[in-house]
């Protein structure tokens, strides 16, 4: 399985021959939609067909997913899904590009955050 990691690079300098050369450092975060979208627990769900969150794989920009994966998700490119809750999931394309996109719970308890990252399927 392809794992989407968030890599985090850290320039040290080291002097050689008088110059001075970048060596990059890379720190390496497996992020799945488990760790980032929270479950459905709400009971209106019961009956929302997408697909489990562990066959997407996430960083802080985009979602990384097979094709079956994509074809699951329903599409709202000019609306959004009715039955606000926690967890749910579909795509949108917007211009030349799709998004996940998910409710999850605000602040607030009388509104729902919607969040989206950019879709990248293998």
């Amino acid at each position: 399985m392809n794992v989407m990691v968030q890599m985090v690079a850290t320039l040290v300098y080291t002097r050689t021959d008088n110059i001075c050369a970048p060596i990059i450092n890379l720190k390496r975060r497996k992020m799945t939609a488990e760790q980032i979208i929270p479950q459905i627990t709400d009971p209106r769900g019961k009956n929302w067909q997408q697909p489990h969150r562990r066959f997407i794989e996430m960083d802080d920009k985009s979602a990384l997913m097979s094709e079956q994966t994509f074809k699951s998700l329903k599409e709202y490119s000019t609306s959004f899904p009715s039955g606000q809750y926690a967890g749910k999931m579909w795509k949108a394309k917007v211009g030349d590009k799709w998004y996940l996109r998910w409710y999850s719970n605000a602040d607030r308890p009388e509104f729902i955050d919607v969040n989206n990252r950019e879709i990248l399927v293998l």
